[in-house]
């Protein structure tokens, strides 16, 4: 394994009436991004040199005051927008609803591999379904790169963080069964079973593919046994697992070579491999 770089970097939590970016490909600058809605919650994703993507989050009351779950409309939990850095123009994006889904959500938004966005819409109901979508912001069109209801991913109930490979032939996803309880990974290859990578931990989440080889970060637990305890039994335990530190590793995309990077992290966020080096960065709080 190659010498590693490791950046711990704060998370920041875009909410008020002002967020900010910072281009730190020049000497540092500060721009105020006028959010065009206060009173809401958004998530930012930085796609390309000038456009970010922000995802905003709405209340079932944005839709009606009195609301009423109607099984014949369409219930959509969130809504996208691209900004542009220099122009400043907001343009609400407009992803196609899943079909015969009535209550919806939009999640997991990453810069791929060949720049599209990536994003998992969900359906929470009548049906239960999971679509990991590529999505192209200048003809907003998408395509449909793995659903969890067909052969051969029906393995996979839920849809959590993903990371392609380069090419985008292969990569791997998280499902978060058990959140920060049992959550697990799992390498694809377009076409195939999935298969569980270090299937000997106790949970194993959010991966990150380098860019530079075939080598996957990500945030795992390989034991835990409370009190000395051979089994998990009871509520003190799971407790104590969810806010029990992770710990950062490396690994091949099959799970092999398996190498501890950093230990005791609490409240681990998302990776993010360096595109010019061999360096990682990651919120969290290093114990």
């Amino acid at each position: 394994m190659k010498k590693l770089l490791v950046v711990g970097l704060l998370a920041f939590v875009l909410s008020g009436c002002k967020s900010a970016f910072t281009d730190v490909s020049k000497e540092v600058t500060y721009s105020d991004i006028v959010l065009p809605d206060s009173e809401h919650s958004y998530v930012a994703t930085w796609l390309s040199g000038n456009t970010i993507i922000f995802l905003k989050y709405l209340n079932y009351t944005d839709f009606d005051p009195e609301f009423r779950f109607d099984p014949s409309t369409l219930v959509v939990h969130e809504e996208m927008y691209s900004y542009n850095v220099d122009t400043q123009e907001w343009i609400k994006l407009n992803p196609d609803p899943m079909p015969k889904c009535h209550a919806q959500d939009i999640q997991s938004l990453q810069r791929l591999p060949n720049g599209k966005l990536g994003l998992v819409q969900s359906c929470c109901g009548p049906i239960f379904l999971d679509i990991l979508q590529e999505f192209d912001i200048s003809s907003q069109t998408m395509q449909v790169l793995f659903r969890n209801n067909v052969s051969p991913y029906v393995t996979l109930r839920w849809i959590g963080p993903y990371a392609h490979s380069p090419d985008m032939t292969e990569w791997i996803q998280e499902y978060p069964i058990g959140r920060y309880l049992n959550n697990q990974l799992f390498y694809i290859k377009l076409g195939e079973k999935p298969q569980r990578i270090v299937p000997d931990f106790l949970r194993a989440m959010t991966p990150a593919w380098s860019p530079h080889s075939r080598e996957v970060a990500f945030w795992g637990t390989a034991s835990y046994h409370g009190d000395n305890d051979p089994e998990i039994n009871y509520t003190w335990d799971l407790v104590g697992i969810a806010s029990y530190p992770w710990d950062l590793y490396i690994s091949s995309p099959e799970g092999d070579d398996v190498h501890l990077v950093l230990s005791s992290i609490d409240n681990p966020g998302d990776i993010a491999w360096s595109p010019t080096r061999n360096g990682l960065a990651f919120s969290g709080t290093l114990k």
